[in-house]
């Protein structure tokens, strides 16, 4: 089952924000809200699954290393 990365509706806007203001920061180029949020729906669609599953790695991670200090201090 693949996941899906959903941003709120106000999220999203920030994040489509910050597309047009790197845009114009690092290239000089002033792109729309549509180019915006189609680059934003091209890198979703392209790397969003890779960045759900590491979460998932990175907090499976960080449980097991808190169980392994909890079963260090059994007696």
């Amino acid at each position: 089952m693949e996941k899906t990365i959903k941003l709120s509706k106000e999220r999203k806007k920030r994040v489509i924000d910050d597309i047009q203001e790197y845009f114009y920061r690092e290239r000089g180029e002033e792109i729309g809200i549509l180019a915006a949020e189609l680059f934003y729906e091209f890198i979703i669609e392209r790397i969003g699954a890779e960045i759900y599953n590491q979460g998932l790695i990175d907090a499976k991670k960080f449980l097991e290393e808190k169980a392994d200090d909890i079963y260090g201090m059994m007696k």
